[in-house]
């Protein structure tokens, strides 16, 4: 079932509240799917190189009746005192988020927003610094644009719903903005979903998302016999479950990536040439 060295992870009482809150139609097979996730649901704790780090590798093979490899790194404790989040984008065209995060001298970094693969740029509004580098491009799938994380120029991170281009291009607060979704989670309650393949399909997934007092960026593995991915009503179950309060979903699909400067590629991208070039990545930097 499991191979490696692995520490058991068990969620926390107040971390399974969602399934009364938001499944009591399905109270029961819920529940069964409790017991089978406490029972399989496991984790690697690894070394990050900062004690405000936490990564952890959860695996499971019956979590949504599925397989599962998801990968979590979580900002913890006093980070803010000595760590910022900055979204950077490549000089030119694309770039693997492993080489964004060396070009910025990051100490982390997770793919970023939605682009198009044969221009090269991407195609919802990205500010960096202070600067506008990319606009939203409206067209057949909006509710990918309806989420936006904020980060102000003191530092604090607003993930929230998206504004128009116009709103941030005005506005003076903000240091950085990156446009992506849909938004999963607002004030702890899952948002409504499209009935769209994107949504109700298993892909690979990146999403962050903030905790009362943490912040997460998430990788789930996907397009493999042993890692399923995910539909975003399945993200969103999981996200709720391990506490999160707001959550925007990123670029997914072979595009998904996580990685640290002390340990490279966390997960395992989908493509088969591995780490696939992107438009944007969201970086934890040290001060």
């Amino acid at each position: 079932m499991f191979s490696g060295n692995r520490i058991p992870y068990v969620l926390r009482p107040q971390e399974c509240c969602f399934l009364r809150k938001h499944d009591t139609s399905n109270a029961f097979t819920l529940l069964l799917l409790l017991l089978c996730f406490l029972l399989v649901f496991q984790g690697l704790h690894a070394q990050s190189g900062h004690h405000s780090i936490d990564i952890e590798h959860i695996q499971s093979d019956s979590l949504f009746q599925s397989s599962q490899r998801i990968h979590v790194l979580t900002l913890k404790g006093n980070w803010r005192k000595h760590m910022n989040i900055g979204i950077f984008q490549p000089k030119q065209g694309l770039s693997k988020t492993s080489e964004i995060g060396l070009a910025n001298d990051a100490v982390a970094a997770i793919n970023g927003s939605f682009f198009n693969r044969k221009s090269g740029t991407g195609v919802v509004y990205l500010e960096s610094e202070g600067v506008p580098l990319a606009q939203t491009v409206s067209g057949d799938l909006d509710f990918l644009q309806n989420g936006a994380i904020r980060i102000t120029h003191s530092g604090e991170i607003h993930i929230s719903e998206a504004q128009q281009d116009v709103f941030y291009r005005n506005s003076s607060k903000e240091a950085f903005v990156l446009v992506s979704g849909p938004l999963l989670l607002k004030k702890g309650k899952a948002e409504v979903l499209e009935n769209h393949p994107f949504v109700t399909n298993r892909h690979p997934r990146t999403c962050i998302c903030q905790t009362p007092s943490e912040l997460k960026f998430i990788v789930v593995d996907g397009r493999s016999t042993v890692a399923h991915g995910m539909c975003l009503s399945e993200l969103q179950k999981f996200l709720m479950g391990i506490g999160c309060v707001d959550a925007l979903n990123l670029d997914g699909g072979g595009s998904s990536t996580l990685w640290s400067a002390k340990n490279g590629i966390i997960n395992i991208p989908s493509d088969k040439n591995g780490e696939r070039p992107v438009s944007s990545a969201i970086l934890i930097l040290e001060d």
